[in-house]
Formats: C-alpha cells, sequence, structure tokens
C-alpha cells in the first residue's frame, strides 16, 4: 500500500428479524393470490445489510415464486431470488447480492408469482408487526400493475408475510 491507507470491510451485528403475525405459525395464510406482488415497506434506524428473508408459502402454491428487494425511493430492484419449493411452511432465502441499507430510507421486501401454481399467500386482516432495535415496519404494500412490478400502494386489510432479516453495521 503506497498511499498508507487501509481499506477494511464493514462490520455486521447480531440478526435482527422484523415479525409478521401468523409467520411463526400462530395463523396460516388464508388464502393465495395469482400475479401479485406484495410485502413490507421498512426504514433502517442504522447502515447495515439485508441479505436473507423469510416467507411463507402454502402446498397449493406449487409454481416459482420471487423474492424481492425494492429501494422505495428510486423504485428500483434491488435483487430478487425464486423460490420452488410446493410444500406448507415457514422458509428463509438468501439473495444472491447483499442489500446495503442507509439509515432512514424506506425499503420493500415482497413476494410475486405469475406463472400456474405461483401463488402468494395472504391473509385479509391488518397484520400486526413486530419491529426489532434496529428495522421498524411501516406499511403493507402491493403493485397495481401486478407481479414483478414495483409495490407502489398500501395494501389495506391484506398481510403478506416477507420479514427481512437485517444485520447492523457496527
Amino acid at each position: 500500500m503506497a498511499s498508507g491507507y487501509r481499506v477494511s470491510a464493514p462490520v455486521y451485528g447480531a440478526a435482527q428479524t422484523l415479525i409478521v403475525s401468523g409467520s411463526s405459525g400462530l395463523t396460516d395464510p388464508v388464502t393465495n393470490v395469482t400475479n401479485r406482488e406484495g410485502g413490507v415497506r421498512v426504514s433502517f434506524n442504522a447502515p447495515g445489510r439485508v441479505r436473507q428473508v423469510r416467507f411463507r408459502r402454502r402446498s397449493d402454491s406449487a409454481g416459482t415464486l420471487m423474492i424481492r428487494a425494492w429501494n422505495d425511493s428510486t423504485q428500483a430492484k434491488l435483487t430478487e431470488v425464486a423460490d420452488v419449493r410446493s410444500t406448507t411452511g415457514l422458509y428463509t432465502v438468501t439473495f444472491p447480492i447483499d442489500v446495503l441499507v442507509v439509515a432512514g430510507t424506506n425499503y420493500t421486501f415482497s413476494v410475486g408469482g405469475t406463472g400456474a401454481g405461483s401463488l402468494v399467500p395472504i391473509t385479509g386482516i391488518d397484520p400486526t408487526v413486530t419491529n426489532t432495535a434496529g428495522m421498524t415496519f411501516s406499511v403493507m404494500r402491493d403493485a397495481s400493475a401486478g407481479a414483478g412490478n414495483w409495490p407502489n400502494q398500501n395494501s389495506a386489510g391484506n398481510t403478506y408475510y416477507v420479514e427481512p432479516i437485517y444485520e447492523p453495521q457496527v
């Protein structure tokens, strides 16, 4: 190093998971919908990253579901990962790249499906969400243009079982 500067990688703290009511098995999603993109809008109190997302699916959703991360200020899709399981359960997926979050910025984490059997589980109730020390739930969101599109509107009365796992930078 000729310049005398050293660049070190960020260090991250313990993972924090947003909890959406019913995701821990207390209440199963009551229905599935097709051609839907829906999820949770959250903000972060400190910089960090989201590498994984937990989500719920039902056995009657046998098609591919896409789990996505969006930057709400730019409406840009940051990354996505496919899930092809066909059994009821609570699952965790890992994004191919880390979502580096900025303090005070809103992000939406969503699930969407378009093909035959690609059904997004929802419950037609307003959610109960447990925040973490570094991540705050704002609102459920869905896309008026359907699956694969930025969730651009508030989704009153629907709960999407999508839970980002946040690691604060220390």
